[in-house]
């Protein structure tokens, strides 16, 4: 039971929920809509980091030594925060996969589901929630290590810019 309340608490998770319960058609209908739309944000959100990361060759020319350590430190961080979210994927894909029965009402429902059907919400519920996870990751990273050249390039200017007056 507490898989099933841990898996519900996105929209991947409500149409895994339906589906198992309900049937693959109900879940597309009822909640179809939330999965596309959380695919869509997540990936337009992971297309923007990454489509506008500033170019190498515009970085290496004004390239300041900033610690690798601290470069490190805020790449962990945001992996961290991001591994967070691993868990209750996992759970996602055993529900979708392996799950036999849930309570409702105080009665043990049985879901009997085909390797098929099973198969299908994992890929609409499961898959996609990982592959837009991990686009942001991706791009989440790259971001985050050329940034550092972005602020170390703006500091550079300003004091450049401070000597001059």
């Amino acid at each position: 039971d507490n898989e099933w309340a841990v898996c519900s608490a996105n929209a991947y998770g409500a149409f895994i929920h339906v589906a198992i319960q309900s049937g693959l058609w109900a879940a597309i209908i009822k909640c179809g809509l939330m999965v596309v739309a959380s695919v869509l944000i997540q990936s337009t959100f992971s297309y923007e980091l990454w489509a506008h990361l500033p170019s190498v060759y515009t970085i290496v020319p004004t390239f300041c030594s900033i610690p690798s350590d601290l470069q490190l430190a805020a790449v962990m961080v945001f992996v961290i925060l991001m591994l967070n979210n691993i868990p209750s994927m996992a759970v996602a894909a055993s529900v979708a996969l392996t799950s036999i029965a849930y309570n409702c009402d105080d009665k043990t429902r049985y879901c009997r589901r085909s390797f098929w059907h099973r198969s299908m919400v994992f890929l609409w519920a499961v898959m996609t929630e990982v592959l837009t996870w991990s686009g942001i990751l991706y791009s989440g990273e790259l971001n985050l290590l050329r940034s550092f050249q972005l602020i170390c390039r703006s500091g550079l200017s300003s004091q450049n810019h401070s000597s001059l007056n």
